[in-house]
């Protein structure tokens, strides 16, 4: 169920404060409080296909105040609160010395890429290993779906690794937009 955020009233001078206007005013910092806020992740590796989009998938809520993740494994996350966001995705991609690895932010429900909103791109450090991290800072109305997908090009098969230091997702509402 998306969170309501409702206009603070205006005072008229001279005007009694009432239960309706503190209800309000009190709803609406609790709002600010606790925004629609979401972080998932993964407990199972995704196997990337060799210079090709793969959508990831993610198993478990570290938190979410706004019923964005849905149940099980979901490869997408459900915007309820239209809003400016701030989305962030973190993949470790397993060891390989070659090619370069990527993480895209997509707004979409679609297997493949629709509508890149964000994007992380870089090469085999760590010994080996890849870390890539994706940001968007963006507007979402109630009913967007996004999603995240991992790209590799190291010349075959390469892991996104699960586990929550290895692989997260999560959205965070920022304000209103209107």
């Amino acid at each position: 169920m998306p969170k309501t955020y409702t206009t603070i009233p205006s005072v008229v001078a001279g005007e009694t404060y009432s239960a309706t206007a503190h209800n309000v005013i009190a709803t609406t910092i609790n709002n600010h409080t606790v925004p629609p806020s979401v972080s998932v992740y993964s407990t199972a590796n995704v196997t990337c296909a060799n210079n090709a989009f793969t959508r990831l998938s993610f198993t478990t809520a570290n938190y979410d105040t706004d019923s964005m993740k849905g149940a099980g494994t979901v490869t997408g996350l459900s915007i309820n609160t239209t809003g400016l966001y701030l989305i962030t995705c973190y993949v470790t991609f397993d060891t390989n010395a070659t090619g370069n690895r990527g993480v895209y932010i997509d707004r979409g429900t679609a297997s493949s890429i629709t509508a890149i909103i964000g994007y992380g791109y870089g090469a085999p450090q760590n010994a080996n290993y890849s870390d890539v991290l994706a940001t968007a800072l963006v507007s979402l109305t109630a009913g967007d779906t996004i999603q995240a997908f991992g790209w590799q090009n190291s010349g075959g098969n390469l892991d996104s690794l699960g586990g929550l230091a290895n692989r997260a997702f999560a959205a965070t509402w920022i304000g209103r937009t209107s």
